[in-house]
């Protein structure tokens, strides 16, 4: 550990060895004086040579930037405190109380909401237009909730919608600055436990009969309308629904 210059392993290993001693263990304690000498050594090294490259970095103006995706943000899960451990039997036929009904059919679909563009040479993206973009989003889950029967249930993969930029594809926080060509992306999943059928579902959001539902239909030839010129008006599902699949779940 001090050839390679690990100050953390020298102190993890002083850090054993004294609790060697304290359990009666005779050691060598010219050579953990030594030890400690040079793990503070390395630590004040490291620390100098960490100053000079930030010093470096500062004077050349070249700051690391990250590249990737921003993270999505996800609410936070409390931990359990206990466990309950058992089994449950499963019969098939009706017996008992009924504890819950499960889903036949899935739908999936993508909301897509073109955001508008600020006046002046920049064009970027304006937070007003990002705004209305999270209303009209909302506005569409609403719809959506209001259309489905009682026993259906409507679930967003994620808290907000999605901030994108078109010009390269990569997803911004809410506070971002030049987005060129800003989207709200909004992925929904419908649970079909009613009557009616997924295809049917799809269809409805769609707009239209597509051929095959279960491939991905309206899959956006032409783009979502404005959110500008969404102001003031009922969305229609057809006008940002994309992407839209039905499928059946495995039955037992």
């Amino acid at each position: 550990a001090r050839d390679e210059g690990d100050f953390r392993q020298l102190d993890a290993l002083l850090s054993r060895a004294k609790k060697a001693l304290s359990a009666g263990v005779q050691l060598d304690q010219v050579r953990l004086n030594r030890a400690s000498k040079a793990a503070d050594g390395l630590h004040e090294d490291f620390h100098k040579q960490l100053e000079q490259d930030l010093m470096a970095e500062r004077k050349e103006g070249k700051f690391t930037q990250f590249q990737g995706n921003v993270p999505v943000s996800s609410e936070s899960i409390p931990l359990p405190a206990a466990v309950v451990t058992g089994g449950i039997g499963v019969t098939f036929q009706h017996s008992g109380q009924l504890m819950c009904k499960l889903p036949r059919e899935i739908v999936e679909t993508r909301f897509m909401v073109v955001l508008g563009k600020q006046e002046g040479p920049s064009r970027e993206t304006s937070e007003e237009s990002i705004q209305k973009g999270m209303e009209l989003c909302a506005q569409l889950m609403k719809s959506l909730r209001a259309l489905v029967d009682d026993e259906d249930e409507v679930l967003e993969k994620s808290k907000d919608a999605l901030i994108l930029d078109g010009s390269d594809g990569r997803q911004r926080h809410r506070g971002s600055v030049g987005i060129l060509d800003g989207r709200l992306q909004l992925d929904v999943s419908v649970y079909i436990r009613a009557a009616h059928t997924s295809v049917e579902m799809a269809h409805t959001l769609c707009g239209q009969s597509c051929p095959d539902v279960g491939t991905g239909c309206c899959t956006g030839e032409k783009p979502p309308p404005s959110v500008e010129l969404a102001a003031g008006t009922t969305p229609l599902f057809a006008d940002y629904a994309r992407n839209v699949q039905a499928r059946g779940l495995r039955k037992v």
